[in-house]
């Protein structure tokens, strides 16, 4: 009867662990930021790149403006109008297009009339989430590389959980083995008898 109140215990024990890794792993998972579209985001990069990064970057003013973060400021359909023509947009009697044009010192910024929805739209989300965060390897020679991790946190985490718990299923059952053979038991260190296997 021992043995079927230890099982007992220790079953309830297990399940309690594997329901606190279950919640634990998707709470994190909630928690985390959501995925990154890469494709959107190369292509945002690029485009950006090759057309905007001469005069702004992300996280910093440049010539013009930083831009991270920029459709939390402005409306999307407002953006696309400065993109393609802000000259227009200006003439327009537009006060936020004024006001910006008067802010960076009358500055004038290329237009880009031929760039399609998408196209500004993947430069809006490159300035939303912006570059990759490459994980930081250090080699045998102190040079730094960056490399990217593929498996999200949570997923250690839980394979962590389910090793541990795996590791504890054995014991318990090498436990249940030695006792079904009538192994002998010598006294451990505090008083109570330890089952040799």
């Amino acid at each position: 009867m021992k043995s079927v109140a230890l099982h007992n215990r220790f079953s309830r024990l297990l399940l309690k662990s594997f329901t606190f890794l279950l919640l634990f792993s998707l709470s994190y998972s909630a928690i985390a930021q959501e995925a990154v579209d890469e494709v959107r985001q190369k292509a945002g990069r690029k485009t950006f790149r090759a057309l905007c990064y001469g005069c702004h970057k992300l996280n910093k003013d440049n010539i013009g403006p930083a831009l991270g973060g920029v459709t939390q400021r402005r409306e999307n359909d407002w953006l696309k109008k400065w993109i393609r023509n802000n000259a227009q947009l200006r003439a327009s009697g537009d006060a936020d297009a004024i006001a910006i044009y008067e802010k960076w010192n009358q500055s004038n910024m290329s237009a880009f009339p031929t760039l399609s929805d998408e196209e500004i739209d993947n430069i809006l989300y490159y300035t939303d989430v912006g570059d990759p965060n490459p994980t930081v390897d250090v080699t045998a020679a102190g040079v730094q590389t960056g490399g990217g991790s593929t498996q999200p946190d949570w997923l250690i985490w839980l394979l962590a959980g389910a090793i541990v718990a795996l590791f504890m299923v054995i014991a318990s059952l090498l436990k249940q083995i030695s006792e079904l053979k009538g192994a002998p038991k010598t006294p451990g260190l505090w008083g109570n008898t330890v089952e040799l296997w």
